[in-house]
């Protein structure tokens, strides 16, 4: 029996939210922190996103939030926090393949001055996560924990 592929993003994940029709390249917003998906249940920070993204859009200023900031946002979902992101091929493929993958890169390599681009990491787990529910994808999402 050939071997099933799967859809399988590996990292040291948290959690973020995503404004996709942000007029500006970096469409990140709300909470973040070290507090990926665990199995005791949501953590500050998804509280926090959960918050934000369902209810005003926003964390009051003395918590360190923006008015309205994740008014729009899509999430929150898990993302790979740093340099070490692992993706199945599958996963590759369905992801970069997809007109919401190019589009984002095109609009990207279009623009003339800097920034060009920021939150690499949370932008791929928005256009994995985004391009999930778009193609009804069975992704894997494996939590590894920080060593302590």
């Amino acid at each position: 029996e050939a071997m099933r592929r799967s859809h399988y993003y590996y990292g040291v994940m948290t959690w973020r939210a995503w404004r996709p029709l942000s007029p500006v390249p970096d469409g990140v917003c709300g909470a973040r922190g070290d507090d990926g998906p665990t199995p005791g249940g949501a953590g500050p920070t998804l509280q926090s996103l959960l918050a934000q993204v369902g209810g005003s859009g926003s964390v009051a200023p003395e918590r360190g939030g923006n008015p309205g900031e994740c008014t729009g946002a899509l999430g929150p979902f898990p993302f790979a926090d740093g340099s070490l992101q692992v993706l199945s091929s599958d996963l590759v493929r369905a992801f970069a393949a997809s007109p919401l993958a190019k589009n984002f890169s095109a609009t990207l390599r279009a623009k003339q001055r800097p920034p060009f681009w920021t939150h690499e990491d949370a932008a791929t787990g928005y256009l994995i996560f985004h391009n999930a529910i778009l193609q009804q994808l069975p992704v894997t999402y494996v939590a590894l924990s920080l060593l302590s």
